[in-house]
């Protein structure tokens, strides 16, 4: 609209727009309060998680403005410790975007591709045409192919669109099993792979932050099985439950309308497809391209730029999305380098999780994965618990397959028909129009929900589990125990109170680019200063004389300088202190030149 008609608000949308700016600002001031009341940085991260979860079940912004706020928070929160709050926001804004987000620009294009191609609504009219006289036969085409189709496009509200006429014809118990089917298994096939849908884009991108490698050919050799025993599962329980569906009837008048398909939809479903399979084998091109993201901006850059898709195919892609994941990543940046992760998965974790059975502490996070998610909606559950479930698995010493396990158990929550968005859409559809009532109660989804989460646990557990074992292999068993590398911050503390063996043996790690190990870091004081450490090597072959440099300096009851491991080692020379103390035993025992041999 334009002119005043535009301008025009009535008082309670007035109201309500003035409400949300007073949250946020208010909320933001809260936030810089508690930043400076608060000295640990994983209790400040730990307030950033909270202060998000707030926002998603309040509703206040939509959710893919609280991805952009994310940010704004972790810097108002100062997460990142001992940095100036310039440094944070500029680490913060890096971690934004990875190439992970490059490969899912490109799952964008393929899902404008295929609809500018119609292919769903081809499906449709095609199992009409085969399956329509066989009504159960049909319901179960129509579960498999929605399950698949919504692994690269969007057919959720077409198929319901078709379905819901012949559900209103013969109003019988059969029409809602139809229904819920086509819910359903849309909502299963976005696992299928790691680009299908919202939560498992963001497994994607949360195990990139922390360094870990997807196996897009694992991935889909496991979940494709899984996924499609669970839906014929899920079919025969909405037989025995709902009853037959009514006879599909064949739409001749909407099947001709189609326009056949010519060389050029061929050419760029074969561009799709070729996309997908340099996903699957990005290691064997990654001499040639680099990276696998390179694979998603050639083509949309090559379906754009030749005028295949238009400006509006651009402009009608999902780009809420992508808000979120970049809510989500600097969300597991911060987990990471505050510390929070490392807290958290050495307190849900056992200590000793090399003498732990794997598949029982998997099984603990799908069975409280699917409960939590059910009840949050799976894309909240994604935003906030994907990150805390790859540092969970990293402390597993399996960041992929306990990832890989919780993403089937996110889309197997569909307890309430708010739990996921093809469940909203089909309680939508079907809600009550007028003097109609409501072709699928609310009840009925709890029914069929439970179902399918229950069942679900089971194959994950058992189909899945072993399948992706079978693939990967289990995480093997550590000589030395040391926490995983992917939790360890790039920063540790080095205060007054470390002793100085402990002082020096860090030293002796850092000049040498090594990561210092967790196990040093509870002897240090709360309230010390941070040491940085580098990616760089220097040499470590230490002299009596150097060791005895290190010692004066770190046994000082000053507080330690800040150095990076890369850095030279100038000021490790030996300077003249002003007042002499008196050396004490300790220091003497540390720097006794150890016995020569004769």
């Amino acid at each position: 609209q334009t002119g005043e008609a535009h301008l025009k608000l009535d008082d309670s949308t007035g109201y309500e727009y003035i409400w949300r700016v007073m949250v946020l600002a208010g909320l933001f001031l809260g936030l810089v309060h508690v930043a400076h009341a608060i000295e640990d940085a994983s209790t400040r991260c730990f307030m950033l998680i909270l202060c998000v979860l707030a926002l998603q079940l309040s509703g206040v912004v939509p959710h893919y403005c609280i991805g952009l706020l994310v940010p704004v928070f972790a810097t108002a929160l100062r997460v990142l410790p001992e940095r100036q709050i310039t440094e944070t926001a500029h680490l913060l804004f890096s971690s934004m975007m990875n190439d992970m987000t490059a490969l899912v620009i490109g799952s964008f294009t393929i899902t404008a591709i295929f609809l500018r191609c119609k292919l769903e609504q081809r499906f449709i009219s095609g199992i009409s045409v085969w399956f329509g006289k066989y009504p159960r036969v049909f319901m179960l085409a129509l579960m498999l192919g929605c399950l698949y189709a919504s692994a690269v496009t969007f057919v959720t509200l077409l198929a319901l669109s078709a379905m819901l006429p012949i559900c209103l014809k013969n109003p019988t118990s059969g029409g809602k099993g139809l229904l819920l089917g086509v819910g359903m298994s849309c909502t299963l096939g976005g696992s299928l792979t790691p680009l299908s849908g919202t939560a498992s884009v963001i497994v994607l991108s949360a195990l990139n932050k922390y360094g870990v490698e997807v196996d897009f050919l694992s991935w889909i050799l496991v979940s494709l099985p899984t996924m499609t025993l669970l839906c014929i599962i899920l079919w025969g329980m909405l037989l025995l439950v709902f009853g037959t569906p009514p006879t599909v009837e064949y739409d001749e008048e909407g099947a001709t309308s189609l326009d056949k398909l010519n060389g050029t939809h061929y050419f760029f479903m074969v561009c799709s497809a070729l996309f997908m399979v340099g996903c699957s084998f990005s290691e064997s091109l990654s001499p040639f391209i680099g990276s696998s993201g390179n694979l998603g901006l050639l083509l949309t850059a090559l379906s754009y730029g030749s005028g295949f898709l238009s400006k509006g195919d651009f402009a009608s892609m999902p780009w809420d999305v992508l808000m979120i994941l970049f809510g989500v990543n600097v969300l597991a940046f911060a987990l990471k380098e505050s510390g929070l992760a490392l807290i958290m998965a050495n307190q849900l974790i056992p200590d000793q999780v090399y003498e732990v059975w794997v598949w029982l502490e998997l099984a603990k996070i799908t069975s409280l994965t699917i409960i939590i998610a059910s009840a949050l909606t799976q894309s909240v559950f994604a935003t906030l618990g994907m990150p805390i479930i790859v540092a969970l698995g990293a402390k597993l010493r399996a960041p992929f397959l306990t990832s890989f396990l919780a993403n089937l158990a996110i889309h197997c929550a569909q307890m309430a028909p708010h739990s996921a968005t093809d469940l909203i859409l089909t309680s939508e559809t079907t809600s009550a129009h007028g003097n109609n009532r409501a072709l699928v109660a609310r009840s009925d989804f709890f029914t069929m929900g439970l179902g399918t989460a229950v069942t679900g646990w089971f194959t994950i557990n058992s189909v899945g589990y072993f399948g992706i074992v079978q693939l990967i292999g289990l995480p093997p068993k550590p000589i030395i125990i040391r926490e995983p590398s992917e939790l360890v911050p790039s920063a540790v503390w080095l205060g007054n109170e470390t002793k100085a063996e402990d002082k020096v043996e860090i030293l002796r790690k850092q000049l040498r680019g090594e990561r210092v190990n967790s196990t040093m870091h509870d002897r240090v004081d709360k309230n010390s200063r941070l040491k940085k450490l580098g990616e760089g090597k220097t040499d470590a072959n230490f002299s009596n004389e150097t060791n005895s440099n290190v010692s004066s300096i770190l046994s000082s009851n000053k507080p330690g300088r800040l150095r990076s491991a890369g850095a030279p080692v100038r000021w490790l020379a030996h300077r003249r202190p002003r007042h002499r103390r008196p050396r004490h035993r300790r220091w003497n025992l540390l720097n006794t030149p150890p016995p020569t041999e004769a």
